[in-house]
This record gives C-alpha cells, sequence and structure tokens, in this order.
C-alpha cells in the first residue's frame, strides 16, 4: 500500500476517482495476453478476470517468464528438476484455462533481467499476437523479475511494427506481491471458487504460502472497499499505450537497465 501511495504521489494525474468496473465483453474481441513473471502469478492477479475472458470468447495467452525455480517449497527437490516441476504445475493450469498459446521462456527465477534478446522476443510475440490488452504485475510490486516484466514490456511496445495499425492498447497492472491504484476492477464473485482451484494446482507453491487464503482475503477486501458490498473483485492499474510508456519508463528508468545479450 505504501508503495502504491508513493507512486501516486509522484503520479499526480493518474489518482483514482470513481473505480470503474471493467467491461470484458468490450474487449474481448481482440488478443489478450498475459505475462506471468512466474508460475501463478496469473491467478493470484487476474484468474478470475481471464476465466470471464475465456467465457467471453477471448484469445487470451499466456508467457511465464521465468521457470520458477526459486520456489521455496522447491528446496527439498533436486535442482535439476525444479523447473520441470513448476512447468508442469502451469502446463496443467493453462490447459484448464483454455489458454491458446502457452510459452515459456525459462528465464532464472529471481534473474529477469531487460536484455535486448529478451526484448526482441517480446516485440515479435506483440507483433504476431496484436493483443489489445495486457496484463502485468503492476510497475511498483516489490518483486525484481515483475518490475523486469514492466522494462520489458515497454522496450517492446517501443519497437512494435509490422503490417497494419496495432490495436488500441490497454496494459493492466495485476496486483501479487503489492496493492495497485484501483483505476479499473472487475467482479469475480462465480468465477472465485475456480480460480481457488486453479490456485491449488500449483501445488508446490502452496506448500510455502496459503495463496488461496491470500487471494481470497484480497479479493473480499477489494470488493467491499471499492464498491460498498460483499463478494469478489480483481482490481488493475489501467493505462492505455501512451500513459503506460510515460509512467513506467521514467520511474523505472527502463533504458538505463538495459543489457546486451541474454544471462
Amino acid at each position: 500500500m505504501q508503495a502504491c501511495r508513493g507512486w501516486l504521489e509522484s503520479h499526480p494525474g493518474f489518482e483514482p476517482d470513481e473505480p470503474r468496473r471493467w467491461n470484458v465483453r468490450e474487449t474481448a474481441g481482440g488478443s489478450v495476453l498475459v505475462l506471468a513473471p512466474h508460475p501463478d502469478d496469473e491467478i493470484i492477479g487476474c484468474g478470475g478476470t481471464l476465466l470471464r475472458y475465456r467465457e467471453a470468447g477471448a484469445v487470451v495467452s499466456v508467457v511465464y517468464l521465468t521457470e520458477g525455480s526459486g520456489a521455496a517449497a522447491l528446496a527439498d527437490v533436486p535442482v535439476d528438476n525444479r523447473a520441470a516441476v513448476r512447468r508442469r504445475e502451469a502446463e496443467k493450469v493453462a490447459e484448464h484455462m483454455g489458454f491458446e498459446e502457452v510459452l515459456f521462456w525459462g528465464r532464472p527465477d529471481g534473474r529477469l533481467a531487460c536484455t535486448d534478446d529478451v526484448v526482441e522476443r517480446m516485440r515479435a510475440l506483440l507483433d504476431h499476437l496484436r493483443p489489445s490488452v495486457i496484463f502485468v504485475p503492476f510497475c511498483t510490486d516489490p518483486h525484481p523479475d515483475h518490475v523486469a516484466a514492466n522494462r520489458i514490456l515497454v522496450e517492446a511496445i517501443k519497437q512494435r511494427g509490422g503490417p497494419g495499425r496495432p490495436r488500441p492498447l490497454n496494459v493492466l497492472g495485476y496486483e501479487v506481491w503489492g496493492m495497485v491504484p484501483p483505476h479499473v476492477y472487475c467482479p469475480i464473485d462465480t468465477e472465485i471458487g475456480r480460480k481457488l482451484q486453479l490456485l491449488l494446482l500449483y501445488r508446490t507453491g502452496m506448500k510455502a504460502e496459503d495463496y488461496v487464503r491470500y487471494t481470497r482475503d484480497l479479493g473480499a477486501y477489494r470488493a467491499y472497499t471499492l464498491t460498498g458490498r460483499t463478494g469478489f473483485v480483481e482490481v488493475f492499474a489501467h493505462f492505455n499505450e501512451a500513459e503506460y510508456l510515460r509512467v513506467v519508463e521514467p520511474a523505472d528508468s527502463a533504458a538505463e537497465h538495459r543489457t546486451t545479450g541474454g544471462p
């Protein structure tokens, strides 16, 4: 919460007025891309909303940016097997979600970096999918991989091209380890049960952290404080393309953090 308040103080034009209900059907006609720095981020932060997109007929794709081997619960698993364990869990979740494209980029957990090769890969993916909605952890999230995901996305957006005019882009920053400015929210009362069941498929992470309780409590708290009712919502910071480039790059000095090549 403190990081979010600090961000709003330094970005006075982005204080949320009255949080708006996000219209899934209005944006379901285009491609939806989810950036998950680790397997389970996508369900924690936006799993219910993604279920609503799938129900609306949207084409949803996900990129797992790191191999997720840094999970605390993997301490008793041989090092060489850790990434495979996390991938199997993510594949099962992706199958249940009905994701169109499921990509595993396998970058080192905890060391995701905005390198030229990763930016180029992201740019090519944006040109291929031409998404109208991109979900990514909010840029003030304290996890370094979540910050790096924003830096990569910013650079890739600046470089994207391809034939035809790109679709109008909506970037939705989701909540994992930090709260976001509540620009928009999506009610997930009918999806919360499935969301929590999907989280349980990430058995490894659940051994160390009770993500089910955390996610359920956050959704209930957000619903009550934003709408004055009981239930569950997911909350997002919402930016169009120009806004996203303006707020993320200066705040995180993306250009200064870029390096050459891979790890």
